[in-house]
């Protein structure tokens, strides 16, 4: 179960009903999401991108750096998956 949590962090490949997902771990694995769970990951992303964002107006001279970088690699992120 190690893989897991390298999906977050993975390259996209799309099919018919699939896409597969080529972790960042060791072991090889090729794991597929159905179109549903690609639209529940695609969903949850802008709902944390939203919560981030909020957080973002609360520091215009961007202090937090990890907030903005954060907010950065999630629209990397949306824009990948789209």
């Amino acid at each position: 179960m190690h893989c897991i949590a390298s999906v977050r962090q993975s390259t996209f490949h799309q099919a018919d009903d699939l896409t597969f997902v080529e972790t960042n771990c060791n072991c090889g694995v090729t794991v597929g999401l159905s179109k549903k769970d690609i639209a529940r990951r695609k969903s949850n992303l802008k709902t944390r991108l939203e919560e981030l964002e909020t957080k973002a107006k609360m520091d215009p001279m961007k202090r937090e750096i990890k907030l903005h970088e954060e907010i950065a690699q999630m629209k990397r992120k949306l824009a990948e998956s789209d």
